[in-house]
């Protein structure tokens, strides 16, 4: 099983010639977001490149870090380009401190949207 990968779109792609995935790796927009919050608190999500899951299920791709701030070396990884994005903008409510609506977004993402019943 091949722990490298590369982006076509947003879509990883599984690659087991080295020489293949490292001339793309060189030259890669490897950035899903990046925003810049608040005096040098800094939020980044990219695309690894390599499976961080350890042959211990589904591969993980990708990786959000906050630099600067209390929540400094904060660190989430994702399967997915989506799961990339949504933690992202997790990562900003956090490093902003707005904790409920954090909590509100992460029970979204892990129960849905809120359904009305008839």
């Amino acid at each position: 099983m091949t722990t490298k990968y590369i982006l076509e779109g947003k879509s990883p792609k599984p690659v087991d010639d080295i020489l293949e995935w490292g001339k793309w790796f060189e030259t890669a927009d490897r950035y899903v977001e990046f925003t810049k919050m608040w005096l040098d608190v800094k939020v980044s999500t990219v695309f690894l490149g390599l499976d961080h899951s350890f042959d211990r299920g589904a591969p993980i791709l990708f990786e959000t870090m906050i630099f600067g701030g209390k929540q400094d070396q904060y660190q989430e990884r994702y399967h997915t380009w989506e799961e990339a994005e949504v933690g992202h903008r997790q990562a900003c409510m956090l490093s902003e401190g707005n904790f409920f609506e954090f909590l509100y977004t992460l029970l979204q993402v892990a129960f849905g949207p809120k359904r009305r019943l008839k």
